[in-house]
This record gives C-alpha cells, sequence and structure tokens, in this order.
C-alpha cells in the first residue's frame, strides 16, 4: 500500500459516494444521458474509487468478502479504457 493509508482511501471511496450521488440525484436517465458534465464528473469519481480500492491492502479485502472488489476494480477498468459515445 502506497503511504496514503488504509483510511484515507476508504475516505476517497466515500467522498466519491457521496459526489455521484449528488450529481445524479433527482435526474432522470435521459437527463443524465444528455449532460456531458454530470457524466465526465461520474466517470472521475468512479475512476477514483476504483482506483482507491486498487490500494486498499489484500487482508483488509479478504475480511470484507460482502464487498464486491473485483466488479469495483473491473468498473473502473471500463471508464478508463472503454470510451463513450453519448
Amino acid at each position: 500500500m502506497s503511504k496514503r493509508g488504509l483510511k484515507l482511501y476508504l475516505k476517497d471511496i466515500q467522498e466519491s459516494i457521496r459526489k455521484i450521488a449528488k450529481y445524479v440525484r433527482g435526474v432522470s436517465f435521459e437527463k443524465f444521458s444528455d449532460d456531458e458534465e454530470k457524466i465526465d464528473a461520474v466517470v472521475r469519481n468512479l475512476t477514483i474509487i476504483g482506483e482507491a480500492v486498487k490500494n486498499i491492502p489484500l487482508e483488509t479485502r479478504a475480511k470484507n468478502p460482502d464487498v464486491a472488489w473485483q466488479e469495483i476494480k473491473g468498473m473502473r477498468n471500463k471508464v478508463v479504457h472503454e470510451y463513450f459515445w453519448y
């Protein structure tokens, strides 16, 4: 793990989740999909979450099997490496 430490990575995840929820609250899928700024903001925060998860120690992930660690990392890979057509 990097010098930042587990607590900071968990805080990154929590803050990004809070931001995503704020950005999409009360917004229909149609409105969201037409708003490039909202899409970019959500993609950015999904990336932050995925990067933070990659830095969570394996022992911590093993102690929390109810969290979909691989799926979260996979989502990060999708939003970073695949291109979107809005």
